[in-house]
């Protein structure tokens, strides 16, 4: 009878599909779910893998949900091979989209020369399994179109050690770092705002942006 009755259990279970839908990074890592992450505005954008281990891959709603957008700001999408832009509202992306290793590409673009900051969530629901929902939260960081307004300045830029930064004509309290795929490193107090002197020795080579208040700044570690 206990032989049965396990072996009636576990033919539920094989027969359950469990689906693991997850947004990665280009390099494939995953985001945690509900993860806030920093996209820079313009056209360099960012990739996002939208990422599923079933098959057949389940069918699911994507939408923009929780948006924030200044007036006159565009975010455009592209997926599947399409291109949509003029996302600055809730609303949906597609509504039975059959994700399996699918990259999307998200690009902001703010409504003045220097830009206005916007928050939206990426929100996947699986139709097949209602209960499996998986959210990105995005917000924006905006960019200075020109030096006579942008009042932050980094040197060396590349580096393989230190930068020093200049933060004047700023009531900004810390330093924000984020690496390209959006993910905070740290956050550092403002103590000097003349010259400060960031050690990153223990960074990985790449392209990382700096933060302060609503300026934004990229650096290279070699």
């Amino acid at each position: 009878m206990k032989k049965i009755l396990i072996l009636t259990v576990f033919a539920l279970i094989a027969n359950f599909s469990f689906s693991q839908i997850r947004f990665l990074d280009h390099e494939g890592n995953p985001y945690e779910n509900g993860e806030t992450i920093t996209l820079l505005e313009g056209d360099a954008g960012m990739h996002i893998i939208l990422n599923n281990n079933t098959t057949p891959p389940p069918t699911c709603r994507i939408e923009i949900s929780e948006a924030n957008f200044p007036d006159g700001a565009d975010l455009t999408v592209c997926w599947g091979g399409q291109c949509a832009g003029g996302y600055n509202q809730v609303m949906v992306i597609s509504e039975n989209y059959a994700i399996t290793n699918d990259v999307m590409e998200l690009h902001y673009y703010g409504p003045e020369k220097f830009r206005e900051n916007a928050t939206f969530t990426l929100k996947i629901t699986n139709k097949d399994n209602p209960e499996e929902v998986v959210t990105l939260n995005f917000e924006t960081a905006p960019v200075s179109v020109n030096e006579i307004e942008n009042t932050v300045s980094i040197y060396p830029n590349p580096t393989s050690d230190f930068i020093n930064v200049n933060c004047t004509n700023t009531n900004a309290e810390k330093i924000s770092i984020f690496d390209i795929n959006g993910r905070k490193i740290e956050d550092i107090n403002i103590t000097n705002s003349n010259n400060m002197l960031i050690d990153l020795t223990d960074y990985s080579k790449g392209i990382y942006i700096l933060k302060i208040g609503k300026q934004t700044q990229k650096f290279i570690v070699e």
